[in-house]
């Protein structure tokens, strides 16, 4: 999937709803592929939340997000 339009018969660049949707929210290029990697498998088809969660926490937005011991009990 595309986050731009080229139209070559005008030159003009125009944005795809997924580009709109990127720009706004400010979600990274990387992230956007990722995504998209992502949900082509067939059980994204139909996610559960678990599934959900995974593909947020795959963004690279949040690579360099630590965890805090005290935090650790909390997420198992």
């Amino acid at each position: 999937r595309r986050m731009l339009r080229y139209e070559p018969e005008s030159g003009n660049l125009g944005k795809t709803n997924l580009g709109r949707v990127a720009s706004h929210y400010y979600i990274a290029g990387d992230s956007v592929e990722t995504f998209n990697e992502m949900l082509q498998d067939t059980t994204s088809r139909n996610p559960n939340v678990s599934s959900v969660f995974h593909l947020v926490c795959c963004a690279t937005e949040f690579e360099n997000v630590k965890v805090r011991p005290d935090d650790l009990d909390e997420m198992d």
